[in-house]
């Protein structure tokens, strides 16, 4: 009552110009200007307002939902989108709120304890879908492309959620080095993710193994899969990362390390089960060949590529695909396999990303507003800046042009500039590096600002030139 009364006897016109001068502030940082393109242009910085609209870094009890302000879908929950897709943006734009999406979940750790406990396993599994409280809010039931009733198994068994929050911690503390918050919050949440994993996986005796089997990856229309490649990468990953921390907090951050692990009742001969467990988990990830198979037996299903395209450049459906059968085919809903490649890209070469993009676009329905954007990232990748612009487009113009259904998820990572480059000067993170003269769009150059390790950086990029620079004005 207040605040209202306090906005009462200000008035319209003052609020207005407070209001203003806020996101001025925002816009400094946050803006990309793009010349020579402007349908690229008005769409871009269409998202990065909807980002900038969502955000509230005062409130770390709340996040965003997967609608974000442009509709009621999902009811507002909160999903793996926010880490994965939109917190990059955050991490480099507008840190404040980057970290208060991330004191959510460390708001909800304890429901997350609880939701492990309850489904048999030891340490945090966050729910697929969450709200105010952490607890698990994925309805039970919905309708197939037929309209038919089914059983919703997100809730119950796409585990990959866990892994991607982990993953944000460790981008966001990688950009800020806020080591505050990681030792007062992130530790714990990371510690307690891969308590979880080590508790999921299964030791496979016959084969001297450690599996993660009954699950849904990024990809959902294939349920109760095994070893898919994503989740048990990631886990793996998670692990043996928290183990890295545990070592480097001994040594740096001892004090604070047994405080910790104090708190969380973490012991030697844990940790010694962590290891053997990250090292016996099983990755279903041939090397000599390349091509990397979604989950165990993907290869062996029936085969459908696209070759048909709707008014929106959206795939159609190829002939004689059941859609209550979606399980049998080796059609996929998003990006999977690419979807891990962009999260590490460091952990694989040049030819396994091109040999793995070529096959799975041909099989990629876009059904998911999230997936555009991994292949215009992915299509960089691999220098296919025609693909790449083609995806970049699709998803900037997601809502612009309703393609989808109006949606913010995917606005963080087409808006994000660690991901942005059309010209021959492409970035990976923070790095720059030199790459092919091709110019597949009409930018001329375009104007960028982010935050690394709170110093901003301002970038402009022109067609033949590469230009870096520290802003010691913001």
């Amino acid at each position: 009552m207040e605040e209202i009364k306090k906005a009462r006897t200000l008035g319209f016109d003052k609020l207005f110009e407070e209001h203003k001068e806020e996101y001025d502030k925002l816009w400094k940082i946050a803006d990309i200007k793009i010349e020579g393109d402007k349908k690229a242009d008005k769409a871009l910085r269409y998202n990065i307002f909807s980002l900038l609209s969502l955000a509230n870094p005062e409130d770390n009890f709340v996040s965003i939902g997967a609608k974000g302000l442009h509709g009621e879908g999902y009811k507002g929950h909160v999903f793996w989108d926010t880490e994965i897709y939109m917190l990059p943006f955050y991490i480099y734009e507008y840190p404040e709120a980057a970290k208060a999406f991330l004191m959510y979940r460390y708001n909800t750790l304890k429901k997350a304890r609880e939701n492990a406990m309850k489904n048999g396993y030891k340490g945090a599994q966050y729910p697929w879908e969450s709200a105010d409280t952490g607890e698990e809010e994925t309805p039970k039931w919905g309708e197939d492309y037929y309209g038919n009733k089914v059983r919703i198994w997100t809730g119950d068994i796409e585990y990959h959620i866990t892994a991607d929050i982990a993953f944000a911690i460790r981008e966001y503390l990688r950009a800020t080095d806020d080591w505050n918050f990681f030792l007062n919050y992130g530790a714990e949440m990371f510690f307690e993710t891969a308590r979880f994993w080590v508790s999921r996986a299964e030791y496979n005796k016959a084969k001297d193994r450690y599996e993660i089997n009954e699950v849904i990856g990024p990809d959902e229309f294939h349920e109760h899969v095994n070893n898919n490649f994503y989740t048990n990468y990631l886990a793996k990953w998670n692990i043996l990362q928290a183990l890295k921390y545990v070592r480097f907090l001994k040594e740096n951050y001892n004090e604070q390390y047994r405080k910790i692990v104090e708190k969380i009742n973490l012991n030697q001969d844990e940790l010694k089960k962590w290891e053997i467990v990250a090292n016996k988990l099983f990755i279903p990830w041939n090397k000599e060949s390349h091509l990397i198979e979604q989950f165990e037996g993907y290869f062996k299903l029936k085969d459908r590529t696209i070759s048909e395209y709707d008014e929106k450049n959206m795939p159609k459906w190829p002939k004689n695909v059941d859609l209550s059968k979606l399980n049998d085919y080796q059609l996929i809903k998003q990006a999977d396999v690419l979807m891990l490649m962009h999260l590490l890209p460091e952990d694989f070469d040049f030819k396994t990303k091109k040999i793995n993009f070529e096959y799975y676009e041909k099989r990629t329905m876009h059904k998911s507003s999230l997936s555009p954007s991994m292949y215009a990232i992915m299509g960089l990748a691999i220098g296919d800046h025609s693909k790449a612009y083609e995806y970049f487009m699709r998803t900037a113009l997601v809502d612009l042009e309703n393609n989808q259904g109006n949606t913010a998820l995917s606005s963080g990572e087409i808006s994000n500039p660690q991901n942005f480059s059309f010209s021959p000067a492409a970035k990976t993170r923070i790095h720059a590096r030199f790459c092919s003269k091709s110019h597949p769009c009409d930018f001329d150059r375009f104007h960028l600002k982010f935050f690394g390790k709170f110093q901003a950086f301002s970038y402009i990029i022109f067609l033949e030139i590469f230009c870096l620079q520290t802003d010691t004005t913001l």
